[in-house]
């Protein structure tokens, strides 16, 4: 996220996710947005 603040989730998921098949990067984006709305919750609390 800190290399691509502007970033979408999917492109996120394409570089963290860069050694992962890409079939597999659906599951990884629901991970991914998991972890961001938690860092979302913590930053408005």
């Amino acid at each position: 996220m800190q290399a691509l603040p502007q970033g979408s989730l999917q492109e996120w998921v394409e570089k963290a996710y860069d050694d992962v098949p890409s079939r597999l990067w659906p599951v990884a984006a629901r991970s991914l947005q998991a972890h961001v709305d938690h860092i979302r919750e913590q930053a408005l609390s």
